[in-house]
């Protein structure tokens, strides 16, 4: 997103998860957060991926 033009999540209510039993990470769906913000609504959007935490939309290394 940019400054006038964020991004914005929304919860999907008609889909089933389970939680994975080993681990609590939610199943079918990725593992996202975001760091780097002023709340906990903003922020860099990372995803989990290749067991690292990896920044979405960037070449950033963090």
């Amino acid at each position: 997103g940019e400054i006038d033009r964020k991004i914005t999540f929304t919860r999907l209510v008609d889909r089933q998860f389970s939680f994975s039993d080993s681990d609590g990470r939610l199943s079918g769906w990725p593992d996202v957060r975001l760091v780097d913000g002023h709340s906990v609504l903003e922020g860099r959007l990372q995803m989990f991926y290749k067991e690292q935490w990896r920044s979405v939309c960037t070449n950033s290394k963090k």
